[in-house]
C-alpha cells in the first residue's frame, strides 16, 4: 500500500499543479509540481523502476513546460495522470482491491479535510490547493472504483460518497477568496 498510497499522493499534486494554473497561480503550480517530482524521488527503488521513474519526472516535465507555454495544459495534466495510474506495481498485493482503494480514497479524504483546517488557520492559498487536489483526487478514485467499493461494502461506498459532498462544500474552486472559512 505504501507505493500505491504515494503515487495516489503524486497524482493529488499533479491535480493541484492544474487547478493552480486554472486560476493563474503559475508559481505555485510549478512549486507543486517540483513537490510531486520530489514525491517521485522518494518512492524506494524497490517500488518503482528507474524507467518508471524516469517517465513520471518526463510527464512532470512536460506539464511545467505546457505551463510555461501555456500551450496544451489539460491535455499534458491529464496525460500525465493516465501515464501515473498506468506504471505497474511493484509491491506486494493489489492496489485495486476494493478495501485498498477505500482506504487510499479515505486517505485522500483525510488530506484534503487537514489542509482546508491548516489554510482557515493560515490563509495560505498553497496549501488550499494541496487540499484541493487531495479532494479531486479522492474524487475521481471514487468515480473509478464506487461499483466495486459498493461491491464490497455499501456503507463505506456510502461513507466516501458524503464525505465528497462536504468536500465539494468547502472546495467549491480552485479559488481560495471563493471558499467560505467557518
Amino acid at each position: 500500500m505504501e507505493a500505491t498510497f504515494a503515487r495516489i499522493d503524486v497524482e493529488a499534486r499533479l491535480r493541484a499543479a492544474l487547478a493552480a494554473s486554472s486560476v493563474s497561480e503559475d508559481l505555485i503550480s510549478d512549486n507543486l509540481l517540483t513537490d510531486a517530482e520530489m514525491l517521485i524521488t522518494s518512492l524506494p527503488a524497490s517500488l518503482l523502476t528507474d524507467d518508471d521513474r524516469a517517465r513520471l519526472n518526463q510527464w512532470v516535465y512536460q506539464a511545467q513546460m505546457a505551463i510555461l507555454t501555456k500551450s496544451g495544459v489539460e491535455a499534458e495534466f491529464e496525460a500525465a495522470i493516465n501515464g501515473l495510474r498506468q506504471i505497474p506495481q511493484h509491491e506486494a498485493g493489489s492496489s485495486a482491491e476494493p478495501s485498498s482503494m477505500a482506504r487510499a480514497i479515505a486517505d485522500q479524504i483525510e488530506k484534503a479535510k487537514d489542509r482546508f483546517v491548516e489554510t482557515r488557520e493560515s490563509g495560505d492559498r498553497k496549501t488550499y490547493l494541496i487540499g484541493y487536489g487531495h479532494y479531486k483526487t479522492a474524487e475521481a478514485l471514487f468515480q473509478t472504483y464506487n461499483i466495486d467499493i459498493e461491491l464490497y461494502k455499501m456503507t463505506v461506498s456510502e461513507r466516501i460518497e458524503k464525505s465528497l459532498l462536504l468536500l465539494a462544500d468547502v472546495y467549491p474552486s480552485p479559488r481560495l477568496a471563493d471558499a467560505e472559512m467557518p
